[in-house]
């Protein structure tokens, strides 16, 4: 019997493709923070330009100097709200597509039960057109997002677990506003009143102003990419809560590159349980777990007792275990249809670039990855002969083949040849 895909293997592999999405989007959170820098450097450069007496000018651009980590906050808090929503709901559709409609029907069940109403009987499941599919899932496990629970999300205080163990409460926009402590305005506002008084330029002035923000320029960019990565992992965990007792546990990824810490990388793949097994979810170090953290987790789902037995289900997918590596079908998939961009984020530029230098070509994700998908290491790949390299692309496009076959068996006789 052909190997069919698991649901924890698939789901694994469109999270960690979700994840890519956020660490961009996180970066590009963290970069607008420039915008709001330039409009106070021409504010404060128009001031200094001003023909008021040098103690006025000091005194208006020191106080546009201490508003710059409050416009920072503003800035940061609206697009958090925004990629919130983002995280949320690309979650929760990864989750509506990809469980097994016999599974979902348990939990629609459950919820319909609970409330006391009935919508389209749940035997007619599997021959429910795609819409009207998606609507009863959003309505009775994922629900939409509505504007308080994003802003519950955005803006409660993060409990950071430390290296000894002890916990530290904080908000990110008291961190954000903190910053206005690290530069003393008044000294800035003399520094630049009187160099415009001695002839500089407005690109002088401008420089000027640029390097006297730089320090908590910088930390204000580390924080928003941060915390929007924090809030975007939140959103997708509140998912994994929604699906109840499909959802057994949570596994933890790290991305693994070159640029991977140590502390991040030993926790790859290890799983945090639900229902009193062991270790205990409540344990887990939710990423990110320091800054610039680009670690996130994956659901570990299984089957409801009632979908086991289900014969559609059952000929569905046979598979419903937590794999070591993603799904190789759906990464190669993703892969031919993303840019390089995005496909460096997902192996490591480093790797990228030794693998583009070892084929003289542009990498596909096979070159990267074993059979079971695991990623192969840096000295691996430089090491490998070019007979080793064709065998096990080899091995790894007989699986996906075979997958394939797998699925295509499924559709057409209702099981797996």
């Amino acid at each position: 019997m052909a190997s069919i895909p698991s649901v924890n293997r698939i789901i694994r592999a469109l999270l960690e493709q979700l994840n890519v999405e956020r660490v961009i989007n996180a970066d590009a959170l963290a970069n607008s923070l420039n915008e709001t820098t330039r409009e106070f450097i021409s504010r404060i450069i128009n001031k200094a330009l001003s023909s008021k007496e040098r103690f006025f000018k000091i005194t208006e651009i020191g106080d546009v100097l201490k508003a710059l980590p409050a416009a920072w906050a503003t800035a940061v808090g609206t697009r958090m709200e925004k990629l919130a929503s983002w995280a949320s709901e690309q979650s929760a559709m990864i989750f509506t597509r990809e469980v097994p409609r016999s599974w979902m029907a348990a939990k629609i069940r459950e919820q319909q039960a609970s409330s006391g109403t009935k919508e389209t009987p749940l035997d007619k499941i599997h021959e429910m057109p795609k819409d009207e599919y998606e609507r009863l899932v959003r309505r009775y496990v994922l629900p939409v997002r509505n504007k308080s629970d994003i802003e519950q999300t955005v803006y409660r205080p993060a409990i950071i677990v430390k290296n000894d163990g002890s916990r530290e409460v904080f908000a990110w926009q008291d961190r954000i506003l903190d910053l206005s402590k690290k530069v003393d305005p008044k000294r800035v506002a003399a520094k630049i009143v009187d160099a415009h008084a001695e002839g500089a330029s407005v690109q002088e002035l401008s420089k000027m102003l640029v390097d006297e923000t730089a320090g908590i320029g910088a930390s204000a960019r580390r924080i928003a990419r941060t915390e929007s990565m924090r809030q975007m992992n939140d959103e997708t965990m509140k998912r994994y809560d929604e699906l109840g007792d499909m959802c057994a546990g949570v596994m933890y990824l790290a991305t693994l590159d070159e640029r991977v810490r140590p502390e991040h990388a030993i926790l790859h793949g290890r799983i945090w349980w639900k229902n009193g097994r062991k270790p205990d979810i409540k344990e887990m170090p939710v990423p990110p777990i320091a800054a610039n953290c680009r670690c996130n987790s994956t659901s570990v789902l299984t089957a409801p007792v009632e979908a086991l037995n289900d014969p559609t289900y059952l000929a569905e997918l046979r598979a419903a275990t937590a794999n070591s590596g993603p799904d190789i079908t759906t990464q190669e998939n993703w892969w031919r249809q993303t840019d390089e961009a995005r496909k460096r984020l997902s192996v490591g530029s480093k790797r990228y670039d030794v693998v583009k230098s070892l084929l003289n070509r542009e990498p596909q994700w096979s070159d990267f990855v074993n059979p079971d998908g695991g990623f192969l290491k840096i000295p691996q790949l430089q090491s490998e002969t070019p007979e080793q390299r064709d065998r096990r692309r080899m091995a790894i496009q007989m699986t996906i083949a075979d997958q394939g076959n797998a699925f295509r068996d499924v559709s057409k006789f209702g099981f797996a040849i």
